[in-house]
């Protein structure tokens, strides 16, 4: 369910490139919710690129932008990003996008530094890519939350009925 992308040719053919470097595939290693950056990442670049198709937009831009949005490699439960990751982690990506994917354009950069909007206020988005961006990455980190709650809630009835009995 959450990883349509997997089968989508057209989406895999444009990020191919980026998938395959290796600064993206250090996302592997860093969590987000209950998975990795990189899933997570994968999943916000296709939710905008299914979107964008809808809104004509400069897609090599969003998809850029929607693939470097979290490209940070701290764990953001350190004590030192635990209480600001969702204002600083906007920025990181964006330093890490400029030192590893050069250039950046103005639009890329917007799309990336304000996917946290509305969290952060005081930097909106300035375009339809990075509304959509941002838009995108609160549905599919609302879908992993729900999915991880689910997970938690029911974990331990799921383990009581595989019990065998005692006799």
């Amino acid at each position: 369910m959450l990883d349509q992308y997997l089968k989508d040719p057209d989406f895999l053919d444009k990020t191919r490139d980026i998938r395959r470097s290796t600064y993206f595939l250090k996302l592997k290693e860093a969590q987000h919710h209950n998975d990795s950056v990189y899933n997570h990442t994968l999943r916000v670049a296709y939710t905008a690129f299914k979107l964008g198709r809808r809104y004509r937009v400069n897609m090599e831009a969003l998809l850029r932008g929607a693939l470097f949005h979290d490209l940070y490699f701290h764990d953001w439960r350190d004590k030192n990003h635990l209480f600001n990751h969702g204002w600083t982690h906007p920025y990181i990506a964006l330093e890490n996008a400029k030192k590893y994917f050069s250039p950046i354009t103005e639009l890329e950069a917007n799309i990336i530094s304000s996917h946290m909007w509305p969290f952060n206020f005081k930097n909106p988005p300035r375009s339809k890519e990075a509304l959509i961006v941002a838009l995108s990455d609160k549905m599919v980190a609302t879908t992993e939350i729900v999915i991880m709650f689910y997970n938690f809630v029911t974990r331990p009835l799921r383990t009581y009925k595989n019990q065998k009995p005692d006799i």
